[in-house]
């Protein structure tokens, strides 16, 4: 990242052969590659306004090609709370284009019970979401270091329309993470959104463990 001057930053981003979230699909057989940059202004302590525009690509596993187009997004946060627990409040607009190919790919067919499945199980090709949400922490769970005392917990709530196809969203997720033996962490994190990008309902669960050595 570059700073530019005042509250203003610079990041620029890139990714080859990465997972994608857009389905489940998607992340089990696809491979995401995608290069983007992003602007960022502090508004005052508590306000934040940033933008994202990234061109995305994706392949299956196989090598087959499965669409390529961009993205972007707009976003505005404001802290409430800044000190443990920490309350943030949030409004995003996302924007998304992606020419995908005609037919799955033979290789990936074979991977749905259902007759002549379509791309639309795997990627969306096009999306367009007004989004608002608020997130209230003490630490971040999963994290490899800390400005708060464990137990460290989080919990985010989040809700949206999507204007092309007019469907409304919702989603939550949470997480906590404790100290077991000392300087350490176990860490457990849970999510469920309604509609991922016009994919369907998504869930995830994450279970991870941290040890520091050296401090």
């Amino acid at each position: 990242s570059l700073v530019l001057y005042g509250g203003l930053s610079l990041e620029l981003s890139t990714g080859w052969h990465q997972r994608s979230r857009s389905s489940a699909a998607a992340y089990e057989l696809a491979n995401w590659n995608h290069l983007g940059g992003s602007i960022s202004y502090q508004w005052d302590s508590r306000t934040n306004i940033s933008t994202l525009a990234r061109w995305n690509q994706f392949d299956s596993i196989w090598g087959d090609k499965l669409g390529k187009g961009a993205n972007l997004d707009l976003n505005l946060s404001h802290t409430i709370f800044a000190h443990a627990p920490e309350w943030r409040l949030r409004a995003s607009l996302q924007w998304m284009h992606l020419d995908r190919v005609a037919e799955l790919p033979s290789n990936m067919q074979k991977f749905f019970t259902a007759v002549n499945t379509g791309m639309g199980s795997v990627l969306t090709d096009k999306f367009g979401r007004i989004g608002l949400g608020s997130t209230l922490q003490h630490g971040d769970p999963g994290r490899l270091t800390h400005r708060v005392a464990s137990p460290h917990w989080i919990l985010d709530v989040d809700a949206g329309y999507q204007w092309l196809t007019g469907v409304v969203d919702w989603g939550v997720s949470g997480g906590f993470g404790w100290r077991v033996f000392g300087d350490d962490e176990l860490a457990l994190t849970m999510g469920y959104s309604s509609d991922n990008q016009g994919a369907g309902s998504s869930h995830q669960v994450w279970l991870g463990y941290n040890k520091y050595f050296g401090r």
